[in-house]
């Protein structure tokens, strides 16, 4: 067994060739964010979260000329408490986060004309189980529950597919009686009267109304949270989903930006920092022959060269990587290893050398004692051992 510490879930990490990070302090529906965007020679990365945690996760990518794409990709959207202040509520600021994306695309990205996703949301059944989201609402209701709540629609390379699994689905519903059902479906795991389940299963034309009729029935005997439950109990739903070959992974849905609406209040100005990108882990041709050129000059007339140029260039390049990295990252408070990973990461961005985590660690209690940092030790669930947080 692994005694590795587990990482992190949903860190905002700069990806490889950043060359550019703004931050802006965000409010909507009361709640206080921070909208983080990479931006790389070819793409914009978009994070909505707290300074290191994200909830929404956008890719928009550029042209050849450099004019970002009518559609963008809407990589991942999650849960996490810790997203902004106060707390992150599942379900309602799930929808307000997404929502705000899309209006803040739409502010600030005009070109962009969609966002498209995969739909691999779940529901957690408060059993230790989740399931299919979109294909629960889609079995009770006809449609994902993406379509229901935002109006999303079917890609255009994949309408032919989506509409062919549904009409597959329907045709297998049409085609079973209710005898030949029970031998690939497992009805008898219902708590219902087999006699009842049976008359809704020959009367409904298609699978809705006999879903719905089983949640409703759920809803009004056991409470609200039991017909989840009973979709998930041994792979119930996945075995069901498994026999009608829907699986809604291999789809791809979009967004229009345009029908979206979110109020919402942008601190002015926000945080900017580049990134020296350095080919091959070195300066490129151009401003190696600049820097050799000012230091010859340098050594000769010492005089006679400007204060800003060799001088400067020598003290920057000087500077302990740790130090330039502190001054970079996003306030918050983080693990050990995962600082020392961020730490990681920015070096290969900038072409440093990365020092071993010992090295790091104690560079560490040398910032601590002048300040820069500081130290305490968590003993939340989520959070335990030593916590560095970081201001800005």
């Amino acid at each position: 067994m692994s005694l590795r510490a587990k990482k992190q879930e949903g860190l905002i990490l700069a990806p490889s060739g950043t060359l550019e990070t703004i931050r802006h302090h965000v409010e909507a529906n009361g709640k206080r964010m921070v909208i983080t965007i990479f931006n790389k020679e070819g793409s914009s990365q978009l994070y909505i979260g707290s300074s290191n945690i994200y909830c929404i996760d956008a890719l928009l990518r550029k042209d050849a000329m450099g004019t970002y794409l009518e559609t963008g990709e809407l990589n991942k959207i999650r849960w996490d408490g810790s997203c902004s202040t106060p707390t992150f509520q599942r379900g309602r600021d799930t929808a307000m986060i997404l929502r705000l994306l899309l209006t803040y695309i739409k502010d600030h990205y005009p070109t962009v004309q969609r966002l498209q996703f995969t739909d691999m949301s779940t529901r957690d059944c408060g059993n230790g189980s989740s399931i299919n989201l979109a294909g629960m609402k889609l079995f009770t209701t006809g449609l994902t529950w993406y379509e229901t709540e935002f109006h999303a629609t079917i890609s255009r390379e994949h309408r032919e597919r989506y509409e062919a699994m549904k009409r597959y689905a329907n045709e297998q519903k049409t085609r079973l009686t209710w005898e030949e059902s029970a031998r690939y479906i497992r009805w008898n795991r219902l708590p219902f009267l087999e006699q009842e389940v049976k008359a809704q299963y020959e009367q409904s034309a298609t699978w809705q109304p006999l879903f719905s009729w089983i949640q409703h029935r759920f809803q009004s005997e056991q409470g609200a949270a039991a017909f989840c439950m009973w979709l998930s109990e041994a792979g119930w739903f996945d075995s069901f989903l498994s026999f009608l070959r829907f699986r809604s992974i291999d789809l791809t849905f979009e967004f229009l930006v345009a029908d979206f609406s979110q109020l919402y209040t942008l601190q002015h100005g926000g945080r900017r920092f580049t990134h020296g990108i350095r080919k091959d882990k070195s300066r490129n041709a151009r401003a190696i022959a600049e820097w050799l050129l000012s230091r010859d000059i340098y050594d000769f007339y010492p005089n006679r060269l400007p204060t800003n140029s060799y001088l400067e260039q020598l003290q920057a390049d000087t500077r302990d990587p740790i130090d330039v990295f502190m001054e970079q990252v996003a306030e918050g408070e983080y693990t050990g290893s995962d600082l020392y990973q961020l730490y990681r990461d920015f070096c290969g961005v900038e072409g440093f050398f990365a020092v071993t985590n010992t090295k790091f660690s104690t560079q560490l209690a040398f910032l601590i004692e002048n300040g820069t940092i500081t130290r305490k030790n968590s003993k939340t669930r989520t959070k335990k051992g030593t916590m560095y947080i970081i201001n800005e």
